[in-house]
């Protein structure tokens, strides 16, 4: 297992709200997260943050999973303590009020991984040269997209394209979505904010990763390419190589 993580402003937002990590442990053991405050709110930075390093703490102390429910029961803890910290966090300072944060964070082991999330942050697996969104987005878009209102073409420049309908710290906890993947020895797992995804199409993210062998550079290019279709927003990017 092989992995890299990269987080980038962008061309046009002036502080970066995306954060993100990683942690291994023995026998194939590697927790992954990306979280991406949520732009509009005062401290997204500080939401996006909270949350990763809830994971990681948990994670490391942590050296076996022994079952998928441990795995799930994990994710949902981690995600539970970030909501509260946020919480607390924003009625104890005013100039918080209202920060919050998606997060997407993936459980890999010998044998499957675990994903959870919340928001619109995404996992994609990349395998037999075909690429699958594994997460749903938790967007008023998303929902219109579903219900089969708008086309996913239409969805990207809807005017409420931005519009997040589920993350971590703005509310009481809501539990995130759980997806369990097996996976083949060349697979990747991707892990993005939404800045690489709404600037660069699926069959483009998949022609990239397909081009490149190590995890650095997959990040990299992913990130460039972003940038490179305008960046609109921050983008953080974040591949296994399984």
């Amino acid at each position: 297992m092989k992995f890299y993580a990269i987080s980038d402003i962008g061309k046009t937002r002036r502080v970066n709200q995306d954060s993100c990590g990683h942690h291994t442990a023995g026998d194939g053991l590697g927790f992954f997260i990306v979280a991406d405050g949520m732009g509009g709110h005062n401290a997204g930075e500080v939401a996006s943050l909270a949350t990763v390093n809830t994971f990681l703490d948990k994670a490391k102390l942590l050296h076996k999973i022994k079952s998928d429910e441990q795995a799930v029961n994990f994710i949902k803890g981690a995600f539970r303590r970030a909501n509260d910290i946020i919480l607390y966090k924003a009625a104890a300072d005013a100039s918080m009020a209202g920060m919050g944060t998606t997060a997407v964070a993936a459980i890999v082991t010998e044998n499957n991984f675990i994903i959870g999330n919340i928001g619109d942050s995404r996992a994609y697996i990349i395998s037999d040269e075909k690429i699958q969104q594994i997460t749903e987005d938790h967007s008023y878009v998303a929902q219109l997209v579903k219900a089969g209102t708008i086309k996913e073409e239409e969805a990207k420049v809807h005017p409420k394209r931005n519009e997040i309908t589920r993350a971590v710290g703005v509310e009481l906890y809501r539990e995130p979505d759980i997806f369990n993947c097996e996976y083949k020895k060349g697979d990747v797992l991707l892990l993005c904010s939404d800045g690489l995804d709404k600037m660069v199409d699926d069959d483009v993210i998949l022609n990239i990763v397909l081009g490149e062998n190590e995890p650095e550079q997959m990040c990299r290019k992913l990130v460039d390419e972003a940038n490179a279709q305008g960046g609109l927003d921050n983008v953080t990017v974040l591949a296994v190589v399984l």
